[in-house]
């Protein structure tokens, strides 16, 4: 099952990888013209119907391992453990993905969310002091 899980976890990794590089194209698109309707179709596309063919492509590997695998019978247990496995090799190369994006290409797109989660911490019970020596150590 592990070998399955991870065989299809590629294909299905390999779409979301698509479907991340699409959503970072509309964004792109968005910010370069902000009444751009191909940005907007972009991102529509993304967020309506990219989903509804990662489901499908779910179903279709799912059966495709019930039928070539299990010989075309397949229990609630095998269908939660392959599909959570299945999800979760998708998810590693997804991760890889925008790491990789976020680390060399775009490291400024996540600057603004780091200067939030500082003002909520200066808000709560820590101290400036203990907040700069947390900052020094790591």
């Amino acid at each position: 099952m592990w070998k399955y899980a991870m065989n299809y976890g590629v294909l299905l990794g390999g779409f979301w990888v698509f479907k991340y590089i699409f959503l970072m194209a509309s964004g792109a698109l968005k910010n370069f013209d902000p009444d751009s309707y191909l940005a907007d179709f972009l991102l529509y596309l993304n967020l309506y119907l990219l989903p509804i063919i990662t489901l499908s492509l779910f179903y279709v590997l799912l059966k495709r391992f019930r039928d070539n695998v299990l010989k075309g019978s397949i229990n609630y247990i095998q269908c939660i453990l392959f599909g959570t496995l299945l999800f979760f090799f998708a998810a590693l190369i997804e991760a890889v993905i925008r790491y990789i994006h976020l680390k060399f290409f775009d490291p400024q797109l996540l600057l603004p969310h780091e200067k939030g989660w500082l003002e909520i911490l200066l808000q709560t019970t820590f101290s400036r002091e203990w907040l700069e020596s947390q900052r020094e150590t790591y």
